[in-house]
């Protein structure tokens, strides 16, 4: 069977989110996948342990020197962006971080969580560098300081994390069960997971004196309750977007990230399948999990709403959810709805076999749990 890692992606250890972990949670992880590493992708592995011993004194600094203000820090609830993956969160996100009433966790910060309050521009250099330009499966601009998903953090933070299983992708389907779904895991784990999540949403509020955070985690969107017992006043805003739209781009975005970022060897049919799989399972745990949100802290809206008219959409998200002042970002969102005007979304060719399939498989659900008809 085909398998997705070429030589090429034995090379990019420079791209590894674990660089940003600590010892203690590198070494659990791997124990807890039986150091089952590819031989071709030992180097990432070195790398990733040089570069977590290389940053330990600046990870105890940190801590010593501001972990009881960050304790001290009221908990603040944010605002989630939820969905599926290559449903638009970004794109959403990106708008959202523009408005300076808001904060967000960075690339750097969701990397090296441990180290984020550090002012060193050098780091943040490096970490730019190691990066392309533009994401793999979009082209969208990546650097140190773009609005970034906080998994990495949580992932770098404890092991209690789907994005696990992107480094271990024979154990994906269990990760994401366990971390997406919490089926299966134990109070000692889901308490040590609220735990980090809590800790490290203070951390950022510290950083960016108190303001409210705006967080895209779309791991979030199966596990809504959990968030909800940390955050109970917490805001949602969830977009959805045509499966067969999202369908082949999360499918070529797997096939271009994982074999990046894994220590192991990943054959093409079981991404196939996991897309499929993990798309079914996230929006029935989605169905299930918006019960516990109060209405006025949930807004649900479209893609193609969003695209087609995007401050209209923005000011709509205002109101609806008792954001105010809308009017004094509106500027801001003009100015980088400029600078992206001419941006063109992935066009993919379905297969008959591939639309028979989606029909059958996740239009149902879609149609469903967002009381959508699909022409």
């Amino acid at each position: 069977m085909p398998d997705l890692c070429k030589k090429k992606d034995y090379l990019h250890f420079t791209s590894q989110p674990l660089c940003g972990s600590s010892f203690r949670n590198w070494f659990k992880i791997l124990r807890e996948n039986n150091f089952d590493i590819y031989c071709g992708f030992i180097i990432k592995a070195i790398f990733v342990t040089v570069a977590i011993i290389t940053l330990t004194p600046l990870r105890i600094l940190e801590k010593t020197k501001h972990s009881k203000n960050i304790e001290k820090m009221k908990k603040s609830s944010p605002i989630f962006i939820i969905g599926h993956w290559r449903g638009g969160t970004t794109f959403l996100h990106n708008i959202l971080s523009k408005d300076k009433n808001f904060a967000y966790v960075s690339m750097f910060d969701s990397v090296y969580p441990w180290i984020c309050l550090h002012k060193n521009q050098f780091l943040k250099n490096l970490v730019s560098n190691a990066l392309p330009n533009n994401r793999l499966s979009d082209d969208v601009e990546l650097n140190a300081n773009v609005a970034y998903e906080e998994e990495d953090a949580i992932s770098n933070l404890c092991s209690h994390s789907y994005r696990h299983g992107w480094a271990f992708p024979k154990n994906i389907e269990k990760y994401f069960d366990k971390y997406v779904l919490f089926e299966g895991i134990s109070k000692k784990e889901l308490k040590e997971w609220k735990k980090t999540y809590k800790f490290y949403v203070k951390k950022n509020s510290y950083k960016h004196n108190g303001k409210k955070l705006i967080l895209k985690s779309l791991i979030n969107t199966g596990r809504i309750k959990h968030i909800l017992d940390i955050f109970p006043d917490a805001k949602f805003i969830y977009l959805y977007r045509n499966p067969y739209e999202v369908y082949p781009s999360t499918l070529n975005f797997y096939k271009k990230s994982i074999p990046i970022f894994s220590f192991q060897q990943i054959d093409e049919k079981e991404v196939e399948k996991i897309t499929y799989e993990f798309y079914k399972k996230l929006l029935k745990s989605y169905e299930g999990g918006r019960e516990f949100i109060p209405t006025k802290n949930l807004i649900e809206i479209s893609y193609d709403e969003l695209v087609k008219n995007p401050l209209e959409t923005l000011e709509k998200i205002y109101k609806n959810l008792g954001i105010k002042e809308y009017e004094k970002s509106e500027k801001d969102f003009k100015k980088y709805l400029g600078k992206i005007k001419n941006y063109e979304t992935n066009k993919y060719d379905l297969s008959d076999v591939d639309k028979n399939k989606i029909k059958k498989e996740l239009v149902p659900i879609f149609e469903k749990v967002h009381n959508v008809k699909i022409k």
